[in-house]
């Protein structure tokens, strides 16, 4: 019978425990700065060789990493990281981990000669250098990198040890990774889906949001044969004068929810509210190849349900509407600020549909 003996050294024991305790508190931490605070911790008590360390994702998918968190050992060195963003980081070396899916450390890049042509990395005087990819099961979601500017004695399993002990904790920092960026998608898809609920019906938001057509939470601006439609109450000014402000609004309030209805079950689409006036069109985002035909539906339906809700006195006097409808190209899409952004449609053909609804006889 042979026996095998196995030595682990105190050090690597000791790391193993940390790795234990710190899976236990990334498992609990709910933001990016929660996740780095406790690597921090670990990488600069364990180890001794790294001043600085940086986390940095591919948040949007992109292909692209972003600086999400860093930090240094030194105090001096913070004022850098703060100073310099992320300029002080080997982004040479952050690409490869990233792009090539490999894990790289090295014990004086000065030397090195996979880095012999990188003037960045000469010109910022890295010497130990550690960078490891964050995987969410076959992709690599970002890079945990670590590095030093000074030189120091390394034994080959040194090295190993650390780098091992630097690709566990990355794995760790990978699961947590991923459930933060699965929480953020849910609330952005939540926060989109109630934005465009606001304009379409929620099949219609649900097929967008399967489809993925959306870029950074907009809808693209694109050129479409669309039909609008214009519908506002007539000689609104006048009954205004007549009401209260409480009565006029829950007027407009019950008029709108009544009208935009029939909008919703031709699966149109809700420009907006301006005053007195829906303004709604046809086309976009979803292909209707029948879009005329569904806008005049939807007008017809409208006045249908106008002449029933007046038939039993819905509300303090009868109104009437005047409706005008056209179709031509225009260009659709989300417009605005980063602070308020309406989706919406832009063009002569929407022009010329306003003119003719203050024309048109009221029906």
């Amino acid at each position: 019978m042979s026996y095998y003996r196995v030595f682990v050294s105190e050090s690597a024991i000791a790391r193993l425990k940390d790795l234990v305790e710190i899976s236990k508190g990334l498992n609990s931490a709910e933001s990016i700065e929660a996740i780095f605070v406790r690597v921090q911790s670990i990488v600069f008590r364990d180890l001794k060789r790294i001043e600085r360390l940086a986390l940095l994702i591919d948040v949007n998918g992109t292909g692209q990493t972003k600086l999400m968190n860093a930090a240094a050992r030194h105090p001096d060195d913070d004022e850098d990281i703060a100073a310099d963003s992320s300029s002080w980081i080997s982004h040479s070396i952050c690409q490869k981990v990233f792009t090539e899916r490999v894990a790289i450390q090295t014990i004086d890049a000065q030397e090195d000669e996979r880095f012999e042509a990188e003037m960045s990395i000469l010109s910022k005087g890295i010497r130990n250098a550690m960078a490891v990819p964050l995987w969410d099961d076959n992709k690599v979601v970002g890079v945990l990198y670590a590095d030093a500017r000074l030189s120091s004695s390394y034994g080959t399993a040194e090295a190993e040890e650390d780098l091992s002990f630097f690709s566990a904790l990355a794995n760790l920092v990978a699961s947590s990774i991923q459930r933060w960026l699965l929480q953020r998608k849910l609330r952005s898809e939540e926060a989109i889906r109630e934005r465009l609920e606001r304009y379409h019906t929620p099949a219609v938001v649900q097929q967008m949001l399967a489809a993925g057509a959306l870029q950074d939470g907009r809808l693209p601006l694109a050129e479409h044969e669309i039909s609008i439609l214009f519908a506002d109450i007539v000689g609104f000014t006048a009954l205004s004068e007549r009401l209260s402000p409480s009565e006029i609004a829950e007027l407009l309030n019950n008029f709108f929810e009544e009208m935009l209805q029939e909008v919703f079950v031709a699966r149109g689409t809700l420009d907006k509210f301006i005053g007195d006036c829906i303004m709604a069109f046809f086309c976009a985002p979803e292909p209707q190849p029948d879009h005329a035909d569904r806008a005049v539906a939807v007008a017809r339906a409208m006045l249908s349900r106008l002449d029933h809700l007046n038939a039993i006195n819905r509300w303090k006097e009868p109104i009437q509407l005047r409706i005008a409808i056209n179709s031509g190209k225009a260009v659709v899409g989300d417009i605005g600020s980063s602070q308020r952004v309406d989706y919406t449609v832009l063009g002569s053909t929407i022009n010329l549909a306003s003119r003719m609804e203050g024309i048109c006889p009221p029906w």
